[in-house]
């Protein structure tokens, strides 16, 4: 589960136990999270690009590179096949 924490748009994000037993670990700033299928990481936006953050390994990777870019929520999206 990924929490808000602030009043600005870009916020700290947090995962916190759905059970709500141990600690809540801070992923790192962003804004409108999004989970991925297999729940390993999540993708936000910060800096007005988006961002793959990693909670287990406390990693972040910056995915796009533009600026003025405004995006809306992200969402991952199924593998075309065929």
């Amino acid at each position: 589960m990924a929490g808000l924490h602030g009043r600005h748009r870009l916020t700290q994000l947090y995962e916190v136990p759905a059970n709500g037993v141990g600690t809540p670990i801070q992923v790192g700033a962003g804004f409108a999270p999004a989970w991925s299928p297999d729940e390993q990481s999540l993708v936000a936006e910060r800096d007005g690009n988006l961002w793959l953050f990693n909670p287990a390994t406390q990693k972040s990777l910056q995915l796009t590179n533009q600026s003025g870019w405004q995006w809306g929520k992200a969402v991952f999206a199924p593998m075309a096949v065929g």
